[in-house]
């Protein structure tokens, strides 16, 4: 299924997906995965859906909207298999994932602290797989803005460069990242597209600022990547905290 707004498109590939029955997603509490998550649900529902989140326990209130989105889908489609919110700690600090980190090859040049946060992430989502609940991963991640727009918009320098390349494959050997090669410019289009900008868009949030920044999460930091990244592709910052 060919998903496309102005010159980006998605395949969407049904049925890889259906193939696989019973399918691990990470649920962030973003746009992103808000929207993978309606799409399953939506055009594929005979599949199980096991939806698992990592809570970053420095800046923990994301999984108040990952849990409000998982309910808000789940009565969109009161008959689709989803399973209850899968929900793991992140420690960045947590002496053993440092050690591991420094014990891996970190190809792509992220922070250590975004590193660790994903090797716990494949930790814990992979024992999802161990358990028999999923046999196959999904992944809502996207590119980053072109270079000269997060240039010109100043935010350049908190971007992650692995974000920057196009042409990716996204049918790896455990995770199929069907929006690898689209920016969020991508994801709002969708989200009018399918009548989500009032039902979804208004409980999603991106921001990952700390306390001190966002008023102890009652307000978007502004500073953060994703906070930027928001504002260029929808045009506001996170609006979740106004409701």
């Amino acid at each position: 299924m060919l998903l496309t707004y102005e010159d980006q498109t998605v395949d969407f590939d049904l049925e890889y997906i259906r193939s696989y029955e019973k399918i691990g997603m990470s649920l962030s509490g973003g746009t992103d995965s808000a929207l993978l998550f309606y799409l399953l649900c939506k055009y594929i529902p005979e599949v199980k859906i096991v939806p698992w989140c990592g809570i970053d326990i420095y800046r923990a209130a994301h999984i108040f909207y990952a849990r409000e989105i998982h309910q808000i889908i789940s009565e969109m489609f009161p008959d689709v298999d989803i399973d209850p919110l899968h929900e793991f700690n992140i420690d960045v600090k947590d002496p053993h994932w440092i050690e591991t980190s420094k014990n891996s090859n970190n190809i792509h040049n992220i922070p250590q602290s975004g590193f660790i946060k994903g090797l716990i992430c494949h930790y814990e989502s992979m024992k999802l797989n161990d358990k028999g609940l999923v046999n196959y991963h999904i992944n809502a991640l996207t590119s980053n803005p072109p270079k000269e727009i997060c240039k010109d918009l100043g935010f350049y320098d908190k971007c992650e460069e692995r974000r920057f390349s196009s042409d990716n494959e996204t049918k790896l050997e455990n995770t199929y990242k069907p929006f690898r090669n689209v920016d969020k410019k991508w994801v709002y289009g969708m989200y009018e597209k399918f009548n989500l900008m009032e039902t979804l868009y208004p409980y999603t949030q991106s921001c990952v600022g700390f306390p001190r920044d966002t008023n102890y999460f009652t307000e978007p930091c502004k500073k953060c990547f994703w906070c930027h990244e928001k504002l260029w592709a929808f045009g506001t910052y996170d609006i979740c905290f106004d409701k």
